[in-house]
C-alpha cells in the first residue's frame, strides 16, 4: 500500500537495439513551443526514452521554466545495506558495481514558480542545488539576466530508492 513500482517492458514486435531500456533526463530550451511565460536562460526539463528500434529519443515534457538540476548518488561501499558515500558521478564503477552499491538517488530541480512579478523582489542571487557537500552554487544572475531577481525561485527535491538492481 502506498508504494509504486515503475516496470519497463519492450514492445514483442520490435527487435531490439540494446538489452536494456534507457530515460535520460536533461534541461534544454527548444527552438519553439517554449512557454512565454518563462525567464530568459531556462527551458524544459524532459525524459527522453530511447526508441529501441532507431536510437533516437522520445521526449516528454515534465517541468516547464526549469533551471538547473543535480543529482546525488548515495552508495553502500562495503556491503552492509547502507548508504556511506555519496557522488554525483558513478564514472569509474563497473556495472557490476554500480547493480550492488547504488541505493539511494537524489534529484534536485530548480524551476521558476509562476510568471513574472514586478512587485516581487527575489533576495538571493545565488540558489544552491544539492546537500551533503555535494552543491552546485547556481548565480542566477548570469543564467537568467537582470530580470533574475522578479521571478520566484523552488527547488524540487526527489528521493529515490532502487530496488533489486542487482537481479
Amino acid at each position: 500500500s502506498g508504494e509504486k513500482y515503475i516496470i519497463y517492458g519492450v514492445d514483442a514486435d520490435t527487435a531490439l537495439r540494446m538489452p536494456f531500456n534507457r530515460a535520460d533526463y536533461y534541461i534544454r530550451r527548444p527552438g519553439t513551443g517554449m512557454p512565454s511565460h518563462c525567464a530568459a536562460g531556462t527551458g524544459i526539463l524532459y525524459k527522453g526514452l530511447v526508441n529501441q528500434s532507431n536510437g533516437e529519443l522520445t521526449e516528454l515534457p515534465i517541468i516547464d521554466c526549469a533551471v538547473d538540476m543535480q543529482v546525488i548518488i548515495g552508495l553502500d561501499t562495503n556491503s552492509d545495506g547502507v548508504v556511506d558515500s555519496r557522488v554525483t558521478n558513478v564514472g569509474g564503477l563497473t556495472a557490476q558495481q554500480i547493480r550492488d552499491q547504488i541505493k539511494e538517488v537524489r534529484v534536485y530541480i530548480l524551476a521558476q514558480e509562476g510568471e513574472r512579478d514586478s512587485s516581487y523582489k527575489h533576495e538571493s542571487q545565488v540558489m544552491v542545488l544539492g546537500e551533503f557537500g555535494l552543491v552546485k552554487n547556481l548565480d542566477l544572475g548570469s543564467t537568467i539576466g537582470a530580470d533574475w531577481n522578479r521571478y520566484r525561485w523552488k527547488q524540487y527535491a526527489l528521493t529515490v530508492k532502487p530496488k533489486s538492481l542487482s537481479q
